[in-house]
């Protein structure tokens, strides 16, 4: 294992030779490209409660007790970050308490919660001094050829409110999910009406929203009502596990967030020692 020195942090390489390490720092690329894919184990926690991070480091002694474990384990675990982003959906359909009927409410803004990540960060080895100061010193690097064997991806950027992240929800989310909202509307309105007896009587009806004629002696709607939240939840999750690779930031994190080069998974990454290429340490354990 040889150890460089880089600023405040020691960089310990691992399963490479010297010719190994000469390519990794001086890979010829346009400087913003790395061969070693980083996860800093001194970040701020999760909030779970405002769904957000905390604002201060790690201690150093965790920070090392996670890296420790991290390598202990040969496991990188999903985290409990979650990506949230806010779009503004032009038309959404909503029951209004008073009337009892669904109306249209323009602009309405919706927050689109992701799946749990495991997080890496494409950071040339240059620069990561300056990414330490936001993740703390501590942190592990793998090889990029085993991080894309294993089902990780680069993240896509986006500003927040931009005209491709309200479409993420009207593409992805509306079209399918609102479509089966609706269904589901239909029959817990319908099931109200059979209880409180204003179709007691009918046999059938025709619905213009859904364009189908209903033979209410042939519903289940138990079964239905079922199926309708089965594909709900599995709607949701794909939606979820997409937006799992959407990052939004706003203008004054273009130094910040926007530099990070983040790959993402919805998996925990399993590794062998080998896929280990470097452990930064801090010069002085605090």
């Amino acid at each position: 294992m040889r150890s460089i020195a880089h600023q405040s942090l020691i960089l310990l390489q691992c399963n490479l030779n010297y010719e190994q390490i000469l390519n990794t720092v001086t890979e010829v690329n346009s400087g913003t490209v790395s061969r070693i894919l980083w996860h800093f184990t001194g970040g701020p926690k999760w909030d779970e409660k405002n769904k957000r991070q905390y604002s201060k480091l790690k201690l150093q002694s965790e920070a090392y007790d996670i890296l420790q474990a991290i390598i202990t384990s040969r496991k990188l675990k999903v985290s409990n970050y979650r990506e949230l982003i806010k779009v503004k959906v032009p038309n959404v359909r909503m029951k209004n308490p008073e009337t009892k009927k669904y109306e249209t409410v323009k602009w309405v803004e919706k927050i689109i919660e992701s799946a749990p990540i495991c997080s890496l960060a494409d950071i040339p080895i240059q620069h990561l001094s300056y990414h330490a100061i936001r993740y703390g010193k501590f942190a592990i690097g793998f090889h990029r050829k085993s991080v894309v064997k294993n089902n990780f991806n680069p993240v896509f950027y986006s500003l927040d409110d931009t005209r491709i992240v309200n479409s993420i929800y009207s593409g992805l989310y509306s079209s399918k999910l609102m479509n089966l909202s609706k269904m589901e509307r239909y029959y817990e309105d319908l099931i109200d009406d059979i209880k409180s007896g204003k179709i007691y009587n009918a046999e059938k009806s025709y619905d213009d929203d859904l364009g189908v004629e209903m033979d209410f002696r042939k519903i289940d709607f138990d079964i239905e009502l079922e199926e309708l939240e089965y594909l709900r939840n599995e709607v949701e999750k794909s939606l979820k596990e997409f937006v799992s690779y959407v990052k939004t930031f706003d203008e004054s994190e273009f130094n910040s967030i926007y530099c990070e080069r983040e790959w993402r998974s919805v998996e925990a990454f399993n590794f062998n020692l080998n896929d280990i290429a470097m452990i930064v340490l801090p010069r002085r354990k605090k």
